[in-house]
């Protein structure tokens, strides 16, 4: 196992021990490493900061159980159904806590309303695999508007960006809005003329160097895209 795949396991460890999930020698075996490794510790209070803030947005909803036993005992009989039963919850807790985090982070940024006279677009920009997520909205207005896009989910590679580019309607080349990053959103100020082509366009990020690409277009590969439509 590389030493990314490692960090990626012990990054899923520490979500499910945050959530309680860990049991028995596993748990035993987890708090062991705890108290010795200062990295997974701090992963641990990540997670538990990141699902205190969750747990005061939304309130927590559990599958039935008889809903998941009926599933596996057809697919997998009576007597392997219950054994199943504990590795489903932990990964179906961890995975919709996750989805819970990424799409609250996205609605707060968002936000749910425009001014009088505003027109809101907003737009998912994501990677095939979902690893990579860019929750993006433009206000416009008579003289224009703003974009506004922030990085929900993913990071660059090392010494690459991430840059976010405008595709309008009727539009043959690509328009760069700037870099993004996790502590830094890009924004970017649209004129008139942009602004009246902006509903139906496409956003698209692809990595670039460090201070953007050299050219005014992409220079490396296209990573994400979404469409920015009217919300609801």
């Amino acid at each position: 196992m590389s030493a990314a795949e490692h960090h990626r396991d012990d990054i899923a460890l520490a979500g499910e021990y945050a959530l309680g999930l860990l049991e028995g020698d596993e748990r035993a075996a987890f708090e062991a490493r705890l108290a010795r490794e200062p990295e997974l510790a701090a992963l641990v209070e990540e997670w538990q900061a990141r699902f205190a803030a969750l747990a005061e947005e939304v309130d927590p909803v559990a599958p039935p159980d008889r809903v998941k036993a009926a599933i596996d005992a057809r697919l997998f009989g009576e007597g392997k159904a219950a054994a199943r039963v504990l590795p489903f919850r932990r990964r179906w807790a961890l995975g919709a806590a996750l989805a819970l985090a990424a799409s609250i982070a996205a609605l707060a940024f968002l936000g749910l309303f425009t001014g009088p006279g505003e027109t809101r677009l907003v737009a998912e920009v994501v990677a095939e695999d979902r690893a990579l997520v860019v929750a993006a909205e433009a206000e416009l207005r008579g003289d224009g508007g703003e974009l506004v896009a922030r990085l929900v989910t993913g990071a660059p590679p090392p010494d690459r960006a991430f840059e976010l580019w405008l595709i309008p309607q009727g539009a043959d080349r690509p328009i760069s809005m700037g870099l993004i990053a996790p502590d830094a959103p890009a924004r970017a100020r649209l004129t008139a003329e942009l602004a009246s082509r902006l509903a139906g366009a496409t956003l698209a990020i692809s990595t670039e160097p460090p201070g953007g690409s050299p050219t005014g277009q992409p220079t490396g590969p296209v990573v994400a895209a979404g469409q920015l439509t009217r919300p609801g």
